[in-house]
């Protein structure tokens, strides 16, 4: 929101009305900060990334007498080197089939070991054996994340 005036043009920020050359040095300000603030959080989301999958599912639901399949996705973190995952109950939880995209592209079924709608969360497991690149490195190892 802004309003023209013969004094300059004002920016409405943060509940207050800044001139237009206090929104210039505002907004290089805010920009610095940015910047700031990924450098400081990128090595965190580099140890991060590599434990993070895409959840792609096929779930059955009963329509008209029938039951129709439908498709969905989420996300979900391994949490340890043999391929366990958990993810939400509302992305795997009613799930007739499960394939996880892995941050470097590979794709590996899954199976859901277990899961609690109340809480909203699953547990999956990798099927290791359905890599279809089982001579690449395996991307996540124990002790990836870390807190410092």
């Amino acid at each position: 929101m802004h309003s023209g005036s013969v004094a300059g043009t004002f920016w409405a920020l943060g509940g207050r009305v800044l001139p237009a050359a206090e929104e210039s040095a505002t907004s290089k300000s805010t920009e610095a900060v940015e910047t700031s603030s990924r450098a400081e959080i990128e090595p965190a989301i580099q140890k991060v990334y590599p434990a993070l999958v895409r959840i792609y599912v096929v779930v059955e639901e009963p329509e008209d007498g029938r039951m129709e399949r439908a498709r969905a996705a989420g996300s979900g973190v391994i949490i340890s080197s043999d391929g366990y995952i958990v993810t939400n109950h509302h992305v795997a939880g009613n799930a007739i089939r499960m394939t996880c995209t892995l941050a470097d592209g590979e794709e590996i079924e899954a199976t859901r070991v277990g899961t609690d709608p109340l809480s909203d969360i699953s547990v999956l497991k990798l099927k290791m054996e359905t890599r279809k690149q089982p001579t690449s490195r395996w991307p996540w190892r124990p002790g990836a994340i870390r807190a410092n």
